[in-house]
């Protein structure tokens, strides 16, 4: 059972994804209103992780010409100047018979396509922490010789920043990926029955270089605490997504790595397939 503190932190973050998703989406809404009022067809999007750069710009003119086209066209074809030509066929999938079945198929796809978008804005929220932290650790190592991977104390009293020594007997027990810390920290009471040694590192002369120095790992710890519950969260949303890509299998047998089209009129789900052609591209 999760505590108070993480469930306050997972429902905060729970906001800001749900805000981000309405922001990203709000300027295709129109477009895609009026893409599905052109045509019965439902382009199934959100069925595949995040593919690379090039197949997803295909997919995308593929799935814009599909989803304007009506449902007696088998074969749409899309090229662009010095491109190479790229065919989406069209396959019927299965029938769905009756409005039940039709009823909890569209649900099971509207709840995929939500938790993929938020698995979308979380992995751009981790890759904005992670690239804060490097940041951080870029500037605290050209203005006070802070590197990553060392342990470092900082004293306000005497302003001065001292690197944390450890033992070759506390590397160990560090190595060993020891996760309660104070598991960790009875350990090595038991058997160094010392600290980690201090060695002055340097000291901060001046106001604004104490300022600078706060202010820098202030901004990487906040980074650092949000990445735990975001990669939390990251990883709650890809085990339901998993298990939603179950369901569709089984009961559908719709396949994560392949798209698909519904046509809400001959309750028709359609395979689209890719087809890359060899030759000059259309004039």
């Amino acid at each position: 059972m999760k505590s108070k503190p993480v469930l306050f932190c997972c429902l905060f973050l729970s906001c800001l994804i749900l805000a981000s998703c309405d922001s990203a989406t709000t300027g295709n809404a129109k477009t895609k209103a009026a893409q599905r009022a052109a045509s019965s067809e439902t382009p199934l999007d959100g069925l595949l992780s995040p593919p690379d750069a090039d197949v997803a710009r295909q997919m995308q003119m593929i799935e814009t010409s599909v989803s304007g086209a009506s449902a007696s066209t088998d074969n749409k074809t899309v090229s662009r100047a010095g491109q190479q030509t790229v065919t989406a066929v069209k396959r019927p999938h299965l029938k769905i018979n009756n409005e039940d079945t039709e009823r909890e198929f569209l649900g099971l796809i509207s709840g995929k396509n939500a938790v993929f978008q938020d698995i979308t804005v979380l992995r751009r929220l981790i890759a904005e922490r992670t690239l804060s932290i490097d940041e951080c650790d870029s500037d605290l190592l050209a203005d006070f010789e802070v590197r990553r991977g060392n342990d470092y104390y900082y004293d306000r009293a005497s302003q001065s920043i001292y690197r944390l020594v450890r033992t070759a007997l506390q590397n160990i027990i560090n190595d060993a990926s020891l996760t309660n810390e104070v598991d960790n920290a009875a350990v090595l009471s038991r058997t160094s029955g010392a600290a980690p040694k201090k060695e002055l590192h340097m000291e901060l002369k001046t106001t604004n270089s104490v300022a600078r120095f706060v202010s820098l790992m202030h901004t990487k710890k906040l980074a650092d605490d949000s990445l735990v519950y975001l990669r939390l969260l990251l990883r709650e949303k890809e085990f339901d997504f998993g298990q939603l890509e179950e369901v569709l299998l089984k009961k559908f047998a719709i396949s994560r790595d392949r798209r698909y089209s519904y046509d809400t009129d001959t309750k028709v789900l359609y395979e689209i397939v890719v087809v890359p052609q060899t030759g000059d591209a259309e004039k």
